[in-house]
């Protein structure tokens, strides 16, 4: 059903140019309108379909700032160990410092050990050899005693 606006646009298309050409302009202006519907339609569906998405986006905006404030607690957390690291760290070069000092003063004492080691040796070879010299004097004096009694008597 034609409004008065088409009833009157079509008449005066009829006046100006004729029943025929009227009439193919009336059905191009109409199939210009149904296309303009038809564009319409598609730009609400568009529409449509940007907000959905962009709602979509918005979603997963708002899980990457979760994530991205997760991560900064991790980072924060992971500094936090690393500092408590850095801590544990020096003191254990503290305590290796130490331990490198006992060990060289062990070894100095474990070189003084050796060397008395080998003088207590010499002085056992010295006091085995005294002890022998000891026994084969007392030995002949014992001897000399007992030949001198019998050649005594």
């Amino acid at each position: 059903m034609e409004s008065e606006n088409e009833i009157r646009l079509r008449a005066s298309l009829r006046k100006a140019v004729g029943d025929q050409e009227a009439d193919t302009l009336m059905e191009k202006l109409t199939s210009i309108e149904e296309v303009r519907a038809e564009m319409h339609m598609e730009f609400a569906m568009v529409s449509a379909r940007f907000t959905d998405m962009d709602s979509r986006f918005n979603e997963v905006d708002a899980r990457f700032n979760e994530v991205d404030a997760r991560f900064n607690e991790v980072d924060a957390r992971f500094n936090q160990v690393d500092a408590r690291f850095n801590q544990v760290d020096a003191r254990f070069n503290q305590v290796d410092a130490h331990f490198n000092q006992v060990d060289a003063h062990f070894n100095k004492v474990d070189e003084h050990f050796v060397t008395l080691e080998s003088q207590l040796l010499a002085m056992q070879k010295t006091f085995v050899k005294w002890g022998a010299t000891m026994s084969i004097s007392l030995f002949v004096t014992a001897v000399g005693v007992i030949v001198a009694a019998f050649l005594t008597r």
